[in-house]
């Protein structure tokens, strides 16, 4: 209602017109169901209605007082608005207009006028109640129930009905959290303090030392009793958070909460019955390795691979000597790790000095290396009878030596397989393979490897004695090489005490800046058994400031016996002539091989051919002599030719150009005549 005259006059005025606003606001200040109105001077104020409501929605935000039953605790003293009692499971509070203090009667009939029933606010109270266990959701069967923390579950509620949703597993957290539910019927003696944890086992809720000894479960009260916490859904799949990691290492300042124990718990957890490490998003510091040894000799199905949420989300900061390490046996005391994957991971190591390794492992089969950047150490891989697995779409990088493999008591290293990856800035070798074979590497690179001048063995990619697993010691494709140190990208070197290898080197790239740093060749295989070596579609370059050097060929063979080397060399491009390579052995290149060949027939006064290649025609220029020419023309005028007929006598050229070549044919006395079966083969210049 509006004001009629609005005056505005003093307090106290007797002008008709501010009487009949008065009277206007006094009949909306009693009797309007709004809960507010503007007097004759524009200020706000509250209705009867709007009082009431007020007061009700004060003793709701106040909250009950409970002060005990009608019957079993009476006579009851009310002294306040919201205190509160029940009769036969109603909940009652004082009404409006009782006088306070009123101490009951335990007479119902006398008591119940005064006082009006509040069972439906009492309920929402309840229900809105976040602090105490057997309230909220609690109080709803078949309910999940919400609570902070891994350290509040200890105090939490066990109803067997229930399950809780954990916020997170510290106090204030809200990563490592999940669903539980209660098991009376679980020991206690399984608490591991991430799957299964066990109430009785103290802990304040705090990291280090008090967090290591809960998940440890020293200090158990029960120990011989049972009622567990379990997770839910974590069949087959086990996360450090779930232990209590903390993904919080700061390059800036080289700090993080230590990992260690949580790890190796999770670790545990997984190994004993296989399944998927998984590594969320964070940095995590660990100051000691993660083990993963088998527990069964024989069962493949207990595996544990490894995965993270890309190598630049989920990284793990080594202080200690080895980041992650499969440890297993001989293959008749162990089963070998096989059917297993680590991928997307990081791995950084602490500190200037490279004394660190990020993945260690003996006995290794069939195993994926995906998605992962390692750097900072001094072996990025360090394995032992590592066989028929494969590293791809990883950067290996700033290592001292990226993959190192070797043999220790079962298998050398053989049909390991690199695919998409890239080595780069190991200061002695990007690949050292011991006693390997059958070693491929498809596409990625090879780049600034063995530049550190003070490494007994550096460059690229060295294999040593390979071959005794397998007749191919290497093979790549694909590959990218730049500027590596030492004395090749691919260096072979070989006591032939493995017998007979071949090697192949198909499209690969090979680039040399710096006369002062780079390899001194680009392949170089030693050996002293025999081998064979095909190079094709390979490419050699030098760049900026390197000056073409006749000691630095591109490509250096050195068998123990020239007879030993057997090698193929098509279609690759050899930069500057004086590093071109001069190869002993048996010897295949574009130069050997036949440029054109042809059989004709010369006799009855024209020329027939039989059998040819490369040749367009064959014409009789008058007795004994003949045109070849070429179906295509050759790179150069002076070739190297060869003429054979099936009778006694002579045959030669007697000009060339480009297109054809002219031949004679004679008898043995020299005088030329034509011949039915004549054979002329040409080899480009």
């Amino acid at each position: 209602m509006t004001n009629t005259y609005n005056t505005l006059n003093p307090l106290g005025s007797t002008a008709p017109k501010d009487l009949f606003d008065n009277a206007s606001n006094f009949d909306e200040a009693m009797n309007s169901e709004l809960p507010s109105f503007y007097d004759r001077f524009n200020k706000r104020r509250e209705t009867w209605a709007g009082m009431e409501k007020a007061f009700d929605d004060f003793l709701l935000a106040s909250g009950y007082e409970f002060i005990g039953d009608y019957d079993a605790d009476g006579p009851l003293t009310i002294t306040q608005q919201n205190q509160v009692f029940t009769k036969d499971g109603e909940y009652w509070r004082s009404s409006p207009t009782l006088a306070l203090p009123y101490i009951t009667v335990n007479n119902w009939v006398i008591d119940q006028p005064k006082f009006v029933s509040v069972g439906d606010a009492q309920l929402r109270q309840s229900l809105a109640n976040s602090a105490d266990p057997v309230q909220g959701a609690a109080m709803v069967g078949r309910s999940t129930v919400s609570i902070e923390s891994v350290f509040a579950l200890l105090s939490a509620a066990q109803i067997s009905s229930q399950v809780l949703l954990v916020k997170g597993y510290l106090p204030g957290r809200i990563d490592g959290g999940g669903v539980f539910r209660w098991n009376s019927g679980r020991l206690k003696s399984a608490h591991d303090g991430g799957k299964v944890i066990s109430p009785t086992v103290p802990w304040d809720g705090t990291t280090g030392a008090p967090q290591a000894a809960f998940l440890s479960g020293t200090g158990e009260t029960s120990p011989g009793g049972s009622g567990c916490w379990e997770r839910l859904g974590s069949s087959g799949r086990v996360d450090p958070l779930w232990y209590g990691a903390l993904g919080d290492y700061d390059f800036n300042i080289f700090s993080g909460t230590e990992n260690v124990v949580p790890f190796q718990k999770a670790a545990a957890a997984v190994k004993a019955k296989g399944g998927v490490f998984h590594i969320s998003a964070g940095r995590y510091l660990l100051s000691d390795q993660v083990e993963f040894s088998l527990p069964i000799v024989t069962d493949d199905f207990y595996r544990v691979s490894i995965e993270g949420e890309g190598a630049g989300a989920s990284e793990l900061v080594i202080a200690g000597l080895v980041g992650l390490r499969f440890t297993g046996g001989t293959a008749l005391t162990a089963g070998v790790h096989s059917y297993q994957s680590i991928s997307g991971l990081g791995f950084r190591a602490v500190g200037g000095v490279k004394v660190h390794t990020a993945i260690a492992g003996d006995n290794l089969s069939y195993i994926a290396f995906d998605g992962l950047r390692i750097e900072n150490f001094e072996y990025a891989f360090n394995l032992t009878d590592f066989l028929s697995s494969e590293i791809s779409n990883s950067v290996i990088r700033g290592n001292r030596f990226g993959l190192n493999a070797g043999f220790a008591d079962f298998s050398r290293p053989n049909a390991v397989s690199v695919k998409n990856s890239y080595f780069l800035a190991n200061s002695a070798l990007a690949v050292v393979l011991g006693s390997g074979s059958v070693f491929t590497m498809f596409g990625g690179s090879v780049e600034g490897n063995g530049l550190d001048t003070g490494e007994v063995s550096r460059g690229g990619i060295l294999m040593i004695d390979p071959g005794l697993e397998g007749a191919v010691a290497a093979s790549l494709n694909g590959v990218y090489f730049e500027n590596n140190g030492g004395p090749a990208d691919f260096f072979s070197t070989s006591t032939g005490a493995n017998g007979k290898v071949a090697y192949s080197f198909v499209g690969n790239s090979f680039a040399r800046f710096d006369v002062a740093t780079c390899t001194t060749n680009n392949i170089r295989i030693d050996s002293q058994s025999k081998f064979a070596v095909s190079l094709t579609g390979n490419g050699y370059k030098g760049f900026l400031s390197y000056s073409p050097n006749v000691a630095r060929k591109y490509v250096a063979i050195n068998p123990a016996a020239a007879s030993d080397a057997e090698i193929i060399d098509g279609g690759n491009f050899y930069t500057d002539a004086v590093e071109v390579p001069v190869f002993p052995g048996r010897f295949v290149g574009s130069k050997s091989s036949a440029a054109a060949y042809v059989r004709f027939n010369g006799s009855g006064g024209g020329a027939t051919i039989v059998d040819s290649y490369n040749i367009a025609s064959v014409t009789r220029l008058g007795v004994g002599v003949y045109r070849i020419t070429y179906a295509g023309l050759m790179n150069n005028v002076s070739n190297t030719y060869s003429g054979t007929k099936g009778s006694p006598g002579f045959s030669y050229p007697v000009g060339e150009t480009a297109a054809y070549v002219d031949f004679t044919f004679t008898d043995a006395a020299g005088a030329p005549h034509d011949v039915a079966n004549c054979h002329v083969l040409v080899h480009a210049a």
